[in-house]
């Protein structure tokens, strides 16, 4: 195998993510697969793994001036089941879910609540659940769109500030994509608490009694 391939196309945020998420899906290897045999799908170290605390891509388009080029994609939580939140590094503040990150657990840390939804993802995804595994998917669909259509909008307006203008614009962008990813993965935390509800181990129907 070469040392070094020149790739078919040019490397977006989302082949990086895909990569930083890999759990060698489609193979015997996977963990959560279907094939090959249980020692096959633990023989090797995953990258997307339960140990995943963040993911940063750091991006810096040649294409732009300085003030406006650099960006920096974070996600936080297990890879699997999360997606990147850009943020234009040339900001003066940073949303609170974000910088805070307290010792137990709350839907109002993003760390948090992406840990949340990764340890309920976990079974559904062993399980082969669909219902469930859609969810994250469009979740992190949602999440990749509104990043990419954010940034798309703010290259299209950025030349009609001025250099000292862009600081305070490029933290409101920042909050907004933030806050709408945000309330998208509270939807979803919610959608797998009610999924999970349904496969609890205590439960009982006869004739619709409670």
């Amino acid at each position: 195998m070469p040392f070094s391939r020149v790739p078919a196309h040019l490397v977006s945020i989302e082949d990086v993510a895909f990569i930083l998420s890999s759990h060698y899906q489609g193979t015997d290897f996977d963990p959560y697969g279907k094939t090959g045999t249980p020692e096959t799908r633990q023989r090797y170290r995953p990258i997307g793994m339960n140990r995943n605390q963040e993911m940063h891509i750091l991006q810096i388009r040649p294409d732009f001036p300085a003030e406006h080029a650099a960006i920096h994609w974070l996600a936080e939580g297990v890879n699997i089941f999360n997606s990147p939140v850009p943020f234009f590094a040339n900001c003066l503040d940073t949303p609170k879910n974000f910088k805070e990150t307290p010792e137990r657990t709350t839907t109002e840390s993003f760390y948090w609540l992406n840990k949340l939804i990764a340890m309920l993802a976990d079974p559904f995804f062993a399980e082969h659940d669909l219902a469930a595994m859609t969810a994250v998917s469009e979740s992190r669909k949602f999440g990749f769109a509104k990043g990419r259509s954010a940034v798309t909008k703010a290259d299209q307006e950025f030349a009609e500030l001025s250099k000292a203008e862009l600081p305070k614009w490029h933290t409101k962008i920042n909050n907004e994509v933030a806050a709408a990813i945000t309330d998208n993965l509270k939807d979803l935390l919610n959608q797998l608490v009610l999924l999970r509800a349904e496969k609890m181990v205590p439960t009982f129907e006869k004739g619709g009694e409670l």
